[in-house]
């Protein structure tokens, strides 16, 4: 007869050595040693869900790297019940063993979007704040904008109600909704002067006066250049303002109007 509880030792040893191997794997500079690195851990543990986020960072191909990220999700989800789900709910991250889940979930919106899978990967990323309402891993800052290209304006004034920080690209969310919504002007120079107050650098991107760089920064502080690249690229702040034209024109109007 099996001894369940050696079964589980053993399990949870081999789990635990080839998550220590993956995180060497996150640190590597070589991607072809990052690769290698999440298959040895495969071999120990081939549930390994955070070995499956590493291949999928590293594959170009789109259709093998969405595949790497559902089997992410699938090999947590084997081990994790529905009960599981709802005892955790709203403090998700919490638990560290979510987190290569969650990570996995965030890749695999992304992908989504990019098939044109615009719903999936809104419902995708929405599902990652009900289960993690903190959002450690800043989905809301891409969320944002891809309500306003939607269009699904309303979702999209209640997340900067209840997200509305010190980020700025909350802060230029609210303002491209004002503008969007025909606020009056006294209320879209406020929203506008908040916004620049946060970072100066994302109008001259917005209207084209200064050029995104062509390597993504690897940080970034608040009010800085390299945040207003994130929220331009990965933030896909830039795509929210170009698929309404004449709000740039207003946004051109409010730059010239504080010039003078």
């Amino acid at each position: 007869m099996v001894n369940i509880l050696n079964f589980e030792k053993d399990f949870s040893r081999k789990s635990d050595q080839a998550q220590d191997i993956v995180w060497e794997a996150w640190d590597a500079e070589d991607s072809a040693e990052r690769i290698e690195l999440a298959h040895r851990a495969l071999k120990i543990d081939p549930d390994c869900s955070d070995a499956y986020n590493v291949l999928g960072c590293e594959e170009s191909d789109p259709d093998k790297k969405r595949e790497y990220f559902i089997k992410t999700i699938d090999t947590f989800k084997k081990h994790h019940n529905k009960k599981y789900f709802d005892e955790t709910t709203g403090y998700f991250w919490g638990e560290l063993e979510t987190r290569p889940f969650m990570r996995g979930l965030q890749e695999y919106g992304i992908c989504l979007w990019k098939d044109g899978k615009e719903q999936e990967a809104i419902e995708t990323y929405r599902e990652m704040l009900k289960l993690n309402p903190n959002d450690n891993q800043g989905i809301r800052f891409i969320l944002i904008n891809w309500f306003i290209i939607a269009g699904d304006f309303q979702d999209a004034h209640q997340l900067v109600s209840q997200h509305g920080e010190f980020m700025a690209s909350m802060s230029f969310a609210a303002l491209l909704l004002g503008i969007i919504e025909k606020e009056n002007k006294k209320k879209i120079q406020k929203r506008y002067a908040q916004a620049v107050e946060k970072n100066p650098f994302i109008v001259p991107f917005l209207l084209k006066k200064k050029k995104l760089p062509k390597t993504m920064p690897e940080h970034y502080g608040m009010g800085s250049k390299e945040e207003a690249v994130i929220y331009m690229t990965d933030e896909h702040g830039n795509t929210a303002w170009e698929k309404y034209p004449d709000v740039l024109k207003v946004l051109t109007e409010l730059v010239k109007g504080n010039e003078e």
